[in-house]
């Protein structure tokens, strides 16, 4: 997972952010402190986490969120697709595979 690579480094991952519901968000920050990606955590009962690099979630912001990097922008997004259905729940997932937008990704069952 690109996580791996940013902790060795000594990259500032921040605190999550609460999104929608079980959803959050967080930024990966190099030493420079620019944007080195985003994680995405779906604390669900299935747990999936998903890794994107900065011009990756720059791509899905321009694509989905109206350029906005932000909780709301993101959310706005979440609910439009709802999480009480497998497929709101895998919206998200849906949109970057649509949009061939690279990711990585971690499930728990």
């Amino acid at each position: 997972m690109y996580s791996d690579e940013w902790h060795k480094n000594g990259y500032r991952i921040e605190k999550r952010v609460s999104v929608f519901d079980a959803v959050y968000y967080r930024h990966a920050y190099d030493k420079e402190e620019n944007i080195a990606g985003v994680i995405i955590d779906y604390e669900l009962a299935d747990d999936f986490h998903y890794e994107l690099l900065a011009a990756d979630w720059q791509t899905f912001c321009s694509r989905y969120l109206n350029g906005e990097d932000n909780a709301q922008a993101f959310k706005d997004f979440l609910m439009e697709k709802g999480l009480e259905s497998v497929q709101g729940i895998f919206a998200f997932e849906r949109a970057l595979k649509e949009a061939n937008i690279t990711y990585q990704k971690m499930a728990f069952y």
